[in-house]
Parts: structure tokens; sequence; C-alpha cells
């Protein structure tokens, strides 16, 4: 089973992020944000804790442009 959550992503905005991921102290301030939201029960379920690096610009635009084509597409449809 995988889940995602946004906790932690307006430190994750703002990260150093290199070849290794993202830099210790961020990763520190959202696994804090993360214990502050979910109960220890919970966490303590999870096999591991993934996070992503943000996207880059080039990736969230053709991001947009496929989501942009896709309803054009069903608009075409009509």
């Amino acid at each position: 089973v995988v889940m995602t959550s946004n906790i932690g992503a307006h430190h994750l905005l703002g990260a150093k992020v290199t070849e290794a991921g993202i830099d210790s102290a961020t990763a520190e301030l959202v696994e804090a944000d993360m214990k502050r939201y979910f109960k220890p029960e919970f966490l303590n379920r999870l096999d591991d804790v993934i996070m992503f690096n943000p996207l880059k610009q080039d990736a969230l635009r053709r991001i947009c442009i496929n989501m942009v084509d896709q309803i054009n597409e069903r608009l075409k449809e009509r």
C-alpha cells in the first residue's frame, strides 16, 4: 500500500536538493511535522517514509500541458 501526504510540503518548497536528495535539516523538519500530525501508533505501522524531490518548473509545465491536452480531447468528443 502506498500513501501520500502533503504534510511538510512547505518545508520542501525551499529545500536544498542535490543528487543525493533533500538535505537532512529539511528532512528532519518534515519528520517533525509528521510526528505532530500522526499518532505514534500509526507511524509505527509504516515500513518506510520516502520524501520525493520537489518537481522542477519544466516538469510542472509538461504536466500542465498534458492535462490541458486531455481536457481538450474530452471537449472535442462533445
